[in-house]
């Protein structure tokens, strides 16, 4: 059976791109994501802001403020 995207391979992909901002000089840069479960998650919150990064979540079904939502 092919398992779905886990809670790590995201962090990871979060993180390389997270890197990719650091060399950069792009530090601290606010984080914009939806509320998918894994985005609320503690454990995802707690590695960005430890990253040093921030976050904010979009308002529950807004498809006005993401383009690639809206139909």
């Amino acid at each position: 059976l092919k398992k779905g995207t886990t809670a790590y391979q995201i962090m990871k992909l979060m993180e390389s791109g997270m890197d990719i901002l650091d060399s950069h000089g792009m530090k601290k840069t606010l984080i914009v994501m939806n509320n998918c479960r894994i985005h609320r998650s503690r454990f995802f919150v707690d590695a960005i802001n430890k990253c040093g990064y921030n976050s904010l979540f979009m308002p529950p079904y807004s498809p006005f403020v993401n383009l690639t939502e809206e139909r």
